[in-house]
């Protein structure tokens, strides 16, 4: 759980850098994936991968560029350098090679709360947010740092954590030495895996997360634990036809890449 809220703190200052105008930038993931029949979602941010599906066949699309002929593939992509601590490297890479997923979260005032929401969670002592209405219950034996992120991820619904989730994708896929990432909460191959989706799954991750109903259908599954079957079969339920092919082709790309990033 720390994780999201350390890198909430962390890069904070990263788009001020470049100019951009929300207090807040964004936060790391702890959020476990599901995984449900085909339309399983990969966890690219912590160490439960799994995934179903068939592997995707070698096009020059899925190959990432149209001068890679299919049957070659495409070019090893290397991870970045920075180490979580490091906000001096966070503050040069972030705006570069994340300000699309960034000013997305950003022109969302859910998303934006939300991380302010995990920011609030990760302080000395944690700051929960007000809660109106029918309040989130803690769960039996559940830590107040879990119990908050919790509350905010309910609070800001699913959309808002699938956006935040795609910003902290990139942060950790384009900026983060995964070689050094485990000490602080990464798995090498998690770190590793988000590396691929970022360098060659740009264009099903964006399809996924510009169709509203993938949006919300995403967002649901991240929203659920990595056991909660019955929460898992509520959202793929729930969810059209369409969305469900866009999250199966974007998780099967991801599974593709997992181990293609590899040291600088």
């Amino acid at each position: 759980m720390m994780i999201r809220m350390t890198l909430a703190a962390l890069t904070a200052a990263a788009f001020a850098v470049s100019g951009c105008s929300s207090s807040t930038s964004g936060s790391g993931t702890t959020t476990d994936a599901t995984t449900t029949d085909d339309t399983a979602v990969t966890d690219t941010t912590t160490g439960n991968d799994t995934a179903t599906g068939d592997t995707l066949a070698d096009t020059g699309k899925d190959a990432g560029k149209d001068t890679v002929k299919a049957d070659v593939g495409p070019p090893t992509a290397t991870w970045g350098s920075c180490a979580i601590s490091d906000q001096a490297c966070l503050q040069d890479c972030i705006p570069t090679n994340c300000s699309d997923s960034g000013q997305a979260c950003q022109a969302d005032k859910k998303c934006t709360g939300l991380q302010d929401c995990f920011q609030n969670c990760g302080a000395t002592p944690a700051v929960l947010p007000p809660q109106d209405g029918t309040p989130v219950a803690q769960l039996p034996g559940e830590t107040t740092d879990s119990y908050c992120q919790r509350v905010c991820e309910i609070q800001a619904g699913p959309a808002a954590l699938a956006e935040d989730e795609a910003y902290i994708e990139c942060v950790i896929g384009k900026c983060l030495d995964c070689a050094i990432s485990a000490k602080d909460g990464i798995p090498k191959a998690s770190c590793q895996q988000s590396c691929g989706v970022e360098n060659y799954c740009a264009d099903e991750y964006g399809a996924l997360l510009s169709d509203t109903d993938g949006l919300n259908t995403y967002g649901c599954l991240l929203m659920c634990g990595s056991g909660d079957q019955a929460c898992q079969q509520a959202c793929q339920t729930s969810a059209p036809p369409a969305a469900l092919t866009l999250l199966k082709t974007w998780n099967d790309c991801a599974t593709k890449y997992k181990t293609t990033c590899v040291a600088p």
